[in-house]
């Protein structure tokens, strides 16, 4: 994983690189929940609070989508030499 792309939006990959920085957002990041854990947290939510995280990941899902398809459309930049 090619983290340089970072370091305009975390100054810390400015100072960490390569398997150090990995470690610092492991650490420092939140991470992708697993089913398990989703799941728990469900199980003690309302049917309200249940309905909202439903709408959210559709909203994201949707957002996902339409970025996707925007950079699908964006004409590729010429090399520069």
């Amino acid at each position: 994983m090619d983290l340089n792309q970072y370091r305009a939006i975390d100054p810390v990959a400015l100072i960490l690189h390569g398997k150090a920085l990995e470690i610092y957002y492991l650490i420092h990041h939140p991470h992708v929940a697993s089913v398990q854990e989703l799941q728990q947290a469900l199980a003690s939510a309302t049917p309200e609070e249940r309905q909202a995280m439903l709408g959210q990941a559709k909203a994201l899902i949707a957002c996902g989508t339409a970025v996707e398809k925007a950079i699908e459309t964006i004409p590729a930049k010429p090399a520069i030499k």
